[in-house]
């Protein structure tokens, strides 16, 4: 079993640590990629770490993801936030919404327009990727581990699931990885 590592939770430890650990994350994203361990067997052993650390941590008090990350918002959201705001989609869109031009969709902007007091008031009607943020209990994380790098300065759960992660790793040369790049 892996040992007990130290969880992050203060956002300024959480993006100071983040910077710190961005050249070994990126290392980590290769060697997660090439160790010869299936893919489906590391979404398991991430949906398992993000399952405990999940219910270790409340994600509606933190809303830094609210702060730091502009989701994209499909019709469907747009539509849903119409209906439940009683405004047309056109003025929700003039308001609250941008256009990305990288990934060509509507956006919320920074922070999101909904985070008031620290709380989403649209929780119940929330945008879809917001719902599913981070992400964890997808399957397909190998695919994502770029967008997983980038999120442990922002979220918590990401960046103590990828600490553990790599702890699991170490009997899958994780440890040998790091020592043949002169880092341990």
């Amino acid at each position: 079993m892996a040992r007990a590592l130290r969880r992050v939770t203060n956002i300024a430890e959480l993006a100071r640590l983040a910077r710190r650990r961005e050249g070994e994350n990126w290392r980590f994203r290769d060697f997660v990629k090439g160790c010869g361990i299936e893919p489906k067997e590391i979404d398991r052993i991430v949906h398992e770490l993000y399952r405990q650390e999940s219910e270790k941590f409340d994600c509606v008090a933190c809303a830094n993801c609210c702060k730091e990350i502009s989701p994209l918002l499909d019709n469907e959201d747009v539509r849903r936030l119409a209906v439940w705001m009683d405004v047309s989609s056109d003025l929700l869109i003039r308001e609250y919404l941008a256009w990305d031009e990288e990934y060509e969709g509507l956006v919320f902007r920074i922070p999101c327009p909904m985070l008031k007091d620290d709380r989403c008031i649209c929780y119940h009607h929330r945008p879809m990727v917001c719902a599913s943020y981070p992400h964890l209990h997808k399957d397909g994380f190998v695919r994502r581990l770029s967008n997983m790098v980038a999120n442990c300065s922002i979220c918590p759960v990401v960046f103590n699931v990828i600490e553990r992660l790599k702890d699991e790793m170490k009997p899958h040369g994780w440890s040998r990885y790091m020592y043949e790049r002169g880092r341990k």
